[in-house]
């Protein structure tokens, strides 16, 4: 026989007053027709209920306003971009390497996963406005259907879903009261919004936006390399006054050291495999281990592991530790009128940046002084902290560093683009351009 999953009577309520709330005069007196005459309330015997929910039903909750303000940025997106979320100028690289490296152009479907839940999705497959099969032989018989069970595989989103951003930070991350957040990549933006629940009624896309309406992160910023991207992220931010906090930045990661270097928390919805090369993507981790202080909390999607397998980097234990959340994480939670189940969200991970004495990912080696002094002596690494020394004079070391960064710059090639310019405001004291407790009586340059 069947089991079928139950909820509790509380959740069931609470699902019952977020969708009254979500719904327009006319469409709550449909539902309530509608619930009438399916279930025929008068044939049912009255059974009465003590709970603290009853108190609460008649009105909407914080989070009800929450997640409506959600889907209605959702909706006005919608509006603006194709189905699948990309825009013309974007150029999608199927990946070569991986559990990706058959996502070829033919069998593989790109459906914005936070504009077009399953239950949406569901529906564009019926009215057939998503096809879902497609013919492995031309003009033959053989034809496959997507898979419609591990999405991953066959209908692929470059963009959290609502459920998988209230998973990040409800379920979660800890308060990121006074915290800077980063998403790299942030497209459309639905992280951004969702990050500060705590003060506004609003959540949004892709990963940036969400942290707005979800979490009190003082500074929310996205880096995004795509200008239409960047120019419809700034249209939503100024439609919900949400300026105030967000920050949106049309560059490539590469280009941001800074901004890496002083965030708190980091969130990567796997931005760069089907967007650069092998060789690029193994690049840009090359910057990141580099760049990502110690204490900062990772949020990745597809695991650092399975990306650092495929890149043939070492082993991902050398620089990350895995994240213990500080509360509980229930199986199953209900925020609004959305269900937040913890197993659907497996592939996401969290991390922490270990403070590593040595780090031999990619050959890079970390010294320290008996002063606390500590250096990544790598190329680019050491040549930002040469000309900051010789340019600007903020940064001091000691004799014993200064001697050997000196050496070792001897020896690199110039001409890294990109570095900061000498007097740049860098917001967080420990974002030292890889230069930490510095206070010295010798530069020894």
């Amino acid at each position: 026989m069947d089991t079928v999953d139950t909820i509790t009577i509380d959740n069931a309520i609470k699902i019952f007053t977020s969708v009254m709330c979500s719904l327009s005069v006319t469409d709550k007196n449909v539902f309530l027709s509608y619930i009438a005459d399916k279930w025929k309330p008068e044939q049912i015997k009255s059974q009465p209920f003590t709970g603290d929910t009853m108190q609460e039903s008649s009105e909407c909750t914080v989070e009800d306003k929450q997640v409506k303000i959600i889907k209605m940025i959702a909706n006005d997106i919608r509006k603006r971009v194709p189905m699948d979320g990309t825009f013309p100028l974007e150029e999608i690289l199927p990946p070569t390497i991986g559990e990706n490296s058959d996502c070829d152009k033919e069998s593989t479907k790109h459906v914005d996963a936070f504009l077009y839940d399953n239950r949406k999705l569901d529906e564009l497959i019926e009215n057939g406005e998503v096809v879902n099969i497609y013919c492995a032989d031309c003009l033959s018989e053989n034809v496959r259907q997507y898979n419609e069970v591990d999405l991953l595989l066959d209908i692929i989103s470059h963009s959290l879903s609502l459920s998988a951003v209230l998973y990040i930070f409800h379920s979660i991350l800890p308060s990121l009261q006074g915290k800077f957040v980063l998403d790299i990549g942030s497209r459309l933006g639905p992280v951004l919004y969702g990050v500060d629940s705590q003060k506004m009624y609003v959540v949004t896309w892709k990963s940036v936006f969400q942290a707005y309406v979800l979490t009190s992160a003082e500074k929310i910023i996205g880096v995004e390399m795509n200008r239409e991207c960047c120019l419809l992220q700034h249209d939503i931010i100024n439609k919900y006054n949400m300026n105030d906090r967000i920050e949106i930045v049309n560059k490539r990661i590469e280009e941001c050291p800074e901004i890496v270097q002083t965030c708190d928390v980091i969130i990567m919805n796997n931005p760069f495999e089907f967007y650069a090369s092998e060789s690029v993507h193994r690049e840009i981790w090359k910057f990141l281990i580099a760049n990502i202080q110690s204490g900062t909390i990772l949020v990745t999607k597809p695991s650092i592991e399975t990306i650092f397998k495929n890149l043939k980097i070492g082993p991902a234990s050398q620089w990350v530790k895995s994240y213990k959340p500080e509360k509980t994480v229930d199986e199953f939670e209900i925020f609004g009128s959305v269900a937040v189940e913890s197993a659907e969200h497996e592939d996401i991970k969290f991390y922490e940046r270990k403070e590593n004495k040595e780090n031999k990912l990619f050959g890079n080696r970390t010294r320290t002084d008996d002063t606390g002094v500590t250096a990544m002596m790598t190329v680019a690494s050491i040549e930002l902290v040469y000309r900051w020394s010789l340019q600007s004079g903020q940064v001091q070391i000691s004799s014993s560093v200064g001697h050997q960064l000196r050496l070792t710059y001897n020896h690199c090639i110039h001409g890294f683009s990109q570095l900061p310019q000498p007097g740049i405001n860098i917001r967080r004291q420990r974002a030292t351009m890889n230069v930490k407790n510095v206070r010295s009586n010798s530069t020894d340059f």
